[in-house]
């Protein structure tokens, strides 16, 4: 690569993504609204199954969007873990609301630990805090993804990598 257009070889490999998932414990999901236009939160989410769960109160902007179009996005990224800055991942797909509280019996334990692996009590502090009443999961199942990594861009590149971006063993 000799030019920041082409970004062939900077996507993440599946492994990279999957530690993604695994250390990140929020993004970005997005949809839109009634008037068509792009929105967007930031919130906690869980990888699971092949698709990303969500939990939000059903009253939500973002719950009415969905039942009316069946769609959304959601972006996460590697800032904030040790994998370093410049890791990116936005996925597109179906999502469905679901109402049962079997679904919600599983979904809320698993986000409250995600969110506070350190700490049993901490988890439970989550879980309390998001087991409400009218609660639904949002279930994104990707069918699209673009996905991307600087540091690569960088290092096929040829030129010095700016710190913090490197994501190999020696930096630049």
């Amino acid at each position: 690569m000799t030019d920041s257009e082409n970004l062939d070889g900077c996507s993440l490999t599946d492994e990279e993504l999957e530690e993604l998932f695994i250390k990140q414990v929020e993004g970005t999901f997005m949809w839109v609204n009634k008037d068509g236009q792009p929105f967007g939160v930031i919130t906690y989410y869980l990888w699971r199954n092949g698709s990303f769960w969500f939990t939000c109160a059903e009253k939500r902007a973002r719950v009415s969007a969905i039942k009316r179009n069946a769609y959304a996005s959601f972006c996460v990224t590697s800032k904030g873990t040790d994998m370093g800055t410049g890791k990116t991942a936005s996925f597109r797909g179906p999502c469905k609301v679901h109402y049962d509280q079997a679904v919600l019996d599983w979904v809320l334990p698993e986000i409250a630990k995600a969110c506070r692996p350190e700490s049993e009590e901490g988890a439970q502090e989550v879980f309390e805090h998001i087991n409400t009443p009218n609660r639904v999961v949002l279930e994104l199942t990707p069918e699209y993804r673009f996905d991307f990594d600087s540091a690569k861009m960088w290092e096929y590149s040829g030129k010095r990598v700016p710190p913090g971006r490197y994501s190999g063993t020696t930096g630049g």
